[in-house]
């Protein structure tokens, strides 16, 4: 069976399993997003590219890969449906493994046949008798033989797809060597449409997202904009943050020739202390941040240990230079004889760096798109808050976990750093296309500010 974006104990087993089988589906997408052909038979079992992503606004995901095309069918041409400028498609990343089972007794079931025995529960769910039991044959044989008679075993392949993103294409590149026949493709996740990743949207003009604007209305305004070919930047709804529903925009954002819509866009979120990114399904999000404390709201998506077969290497660093424990921002109102000014500070006393440990180390931001106090102090919150994350990171590679994404929480007990399951954000991750390993990069929520 398949399995899209599930991550439960079945996946988890898989996932942790000694030995791995990591599959990858590429789908080609159509202007309306609705996909119309699969590449899998194309794509080589051995790694053949990346996947990258990092918690940051505007574009997160980048990825490159190269797929056989012994016939050219892949070649640039603008005349076909398949890789050009503007086109797009979706990356699944994902884990398969054969589960047997028996019709016979529902209870037989396993992903791995060595451990049949754990699960042949009889007479009651806390019965465990049978587990010291022989095992004669091997399921792949179809019969099995246990103290308890025989059993036919049935067999089905499980895979677990996760969506990895959608993608515009920013590069592509063909070669061959004798009967070595690729193509490799560059692409970068639909933010890159409003900005210089794809060199879309640069203006020749002022463009401006006027007051009295509300942010649903901003944000669908820019995404409804006409490419000039009769379609638009994006055709699909976006995910906005249900707290920006009645909010306005109380100045105007004006952007001049030779910058990009989406730089409208960051400044737009910035302001107002929001996340604006591209999901692994393509949809543009807009949410409200979470700062501090907030953080251990999110969803603890995996447990590390360091005696775990999927961690491996790690390395522990404290950045000592870029982090800060007081922002101040200042902002332009030209109605105002005094600037809109605001202050954050950390001291929080979880936090090695908090104030009261270090002194202060200040960070001084200016924004012209600042009007007022509130948004003063909801920017310092939300630069404190990501100066703060630099301060201490740990980095390590695991065995393939498509499920992990950035801005999760994933906890970590390793005892040379002596750290006890304590909760990590993901701040940045690098994903094989194929086989490999991951990299994962994660900040101590504990240490962050407090608001």
């Amino acid at each position: 069976m398949e399995f899209y974006n599930t991550d439960n104990e079945d996946f988890r087993k898989i996932a942790r399993h000694e030995i791995i089988n990591p599959m990858v589906k590429i789908e080609l997408l159509d202007s309306h997003e609705n996909a119309y052909a699969e590449l899998i038979e194309d794509i080589s079992a051995e790694q053949i590219g990346t996947i990258s992503e990092s918690y940051k606004q505007g574009v997160r995901k980048t990825t490159s890969f190269t797929i056989f095309d012994p016939n050219g069918d892949f070649i640039p041409d603008p005349n076909n449906k398949n890789f050009w400028i503007n086109r797009k498609f979706k990356i699944y990343v994902g884990l398969a493994k054969t589960r047997y089972y028996s019709e016979e007794n529902p209870l037989i079931y396993s992903y791995d046949e060595e451990d049949l025995v754990a699960y042949l529960k009889y007479n009651n769910p806390n019965n465990w008798e049978d587990i010291d039991k022989p095992i004669e044959n091997s399921p792949k044989d179809g019969i099995i033989t246990t103290g308890h008679g025989q059993f036919e075993i049935n067999s089905e392949e499980d895979i677990y797809w996760f969506s990895k993103g959608v993608y515009v294409i920013t590069d592509i590149n063909a070669s061959h060597n004798l009967a070595d026949k690729t193509v490799t493709i560059n692409g970068v996740d639909k933010f890159g449409m409003f900005g210089s990743e794809t060199g879309y949207n640069e203006m020749i003009g002022t463009f401006s997202i006027p007051r009295g604007f509300t942010i649903y209305e901003a944000i669908f305004t820019i995404l409804n904009q006409d490419m000039g070919n009769g379609q638009v930047l994006d055709p699909i709804e976006p995910i906005i943050d249900p707290y920006y529903k009645n909010i306005t925009i109380p100045f105007d954002i004006d952007k001049g020739p030779g910058s990009y819509v989406g730089e409208s866009l960051t400044d737009l979120a910035t302001t107002f202390r929001a996340d604006i990114y591209y999901d692994d399904d393509g949809r543009l999000n807009f949410w409200r941040s979470m700062l501090g404390e907030e953080n251990a709201n999110l969803p603890i998506i995996w447990d590390f240990y360091d005696t775990s077969s999927e961690y491996i290497n790690s390395s522990l660093t404290y950045n000592l230079v870029r982090t800060a424990n007081r922002v101040c921002v200042v902002g332009d109102n030209p109605n105002s004889a005094t600037p809109p000014m605001a202050i954050s500070e950390n001291r929080n006393a979880a936090s090695p760096i908090a104030i009261q440990k270090i002194g202060v180390k200040n960070k001084y931001l200016e924004s012209s798109t600042i009007k007022t106090v509130t948004e003063a102090k909801d920017y310092a919150d939300y630069m404190l808050e990501s100066l703060s994350i630099e301060q201490n990171t740990i980095s390590f590679e695991c065995t393939l976990i498509p499920s992990l994404t950035v801005n999760k929480l994933f906890t970590l007990t390793d005892t040379f750093y002596k750290i006890i399951k304590e909760s990590f954000l993901i701040q940045s991750l690098t994903c094989p296309i194929g086989i490999g390993t991951m990299s994962l990069s994660g900040s101590n929520i504990k240490e962050l500010p407090t608001y």
